[in-house]
């Protein structure tokens, strides 16, 4: 698997990634569709802060494609307020679900924010039933420290071990 910088080219896919049904029961409100001009104003407020990340395949005679993307917004979060933390946000393509690459894309993100922040956590905000991402950031090193507002709050800190395998990550 490799990784590069979102790019405004990405946003059609990322908006039906957004409104794929199977994505939009795991946000906040499942029932809503996000329409294209609220994605774009979405866009240009979270793309610039540069922690985001298009996960796309191997290599292969057919090129590359994406197949999910990572983003962490660093911020001093007031819930938690003894450090600076990031918070992850991940999407898995709906036909690369349950492949194992969501486990990749979290190690990815973390490692990059752990090199690249002085954030003391990353966090992530799991809807209760989402049990395929609560394992997937299990896998990476995070443990379930919380609940918020229907949300099980996954931690992993700065040196709590090494979140991503040599494996996913670009020499």
């Amino acid at each position: 698997m490799k990784f590069r910088p979102v790019l405004s080219s990405d946003l059609p896919l990322l908006y039906a990634w957004r409104n794929d049904i199977g994505t939009r029961k795991t946000t906040a409100n499942p029932g809503r569709k996000v329409l294209w001009p609220e994605h774009l104003n979405w866009f240009k407020k979270v793309q610039p802060d540069g922690m985001w990340w298009v996960a796309l395949s191997e290599e292969s005679e057919n090129g590359t494609f994406p197949i999910g993307h990572v983003r962490f917004h660093v911020s001093f979060n007031k819930e938690y307020p003894t450090a600076w933390s990031a918070v992850a946000n991940v999407t898995v393509g709906p036909q690369f679900r349950g492949c194992g690459f969501g486990t990749r894309i979290i190690r990815y993100g973390t490692r990059k924010v752990w090199e690249t922040t002085d954030a003391f956590r990353c966090l992530a905000f799991v809807k209760m039933n989402n049990l395929a991402s609560s394992k997937a950031f299990a896998k990476v090193g995070y443990n379930a420290v919380d609940k918020w507002q229907g949300q099980l709050v996954m931690e992993i800190r700065r040196g709590d071990g090494e979140p991503a395998s040599k494996d996913i990550w670009p020499s």
